[in-house]
């Protein structure tokens, strides 16, 4: 049986797959998002990527291809979590560039 790729990734609840446009616009929002952020995909899709993250791995992963660190994320209910996160520019073609965000609650919240 195969699986398609969306269903796969939107399944996946302990880890935020975010996929950003180039200028960190959320345009996707997968489960482990929803759960670890408490924001649905309407509530999230079309907002910036800072508007969660206190830091701008954007920036830094537009720059040099890949940024990754730890720091805090604003949950809906207004509580910081602290996470791990990497950010990384995907092409998907020579006009087109994406990113992705992957978030992980090292404690498992």
């Amino acid at each position: 049986m195969k699986i398609p790729f969306q269903t796969l990734v939107d399944q996946i609840s302990t880890c935020a797959i975010v996929v950003l446009d180039a200028e960190g616009i959320v345009q996707s929002w997968n489960g482990g998002a929803r759960a670890i952020s408490g924001y649905m995909d309407h509530e999230a899709i079309g907002r910036p990527l800072s508007s969660f993250l206190l830091e701008d791995l954007v920036e830094k992963a537009v720059k040099s291809g890949s940024a990754s660190m730890q720091c805090w994320l604003m949950r809906k209910n207004g509580d910081p979590l602290w996470t791990a996160n990497v950010v990384q520019t995907v092409v998907a073609d020579r006009s087109s560039t994406s990113l992705c965000w992957v978030c992980q609650d090292p404690f498992g919240i």
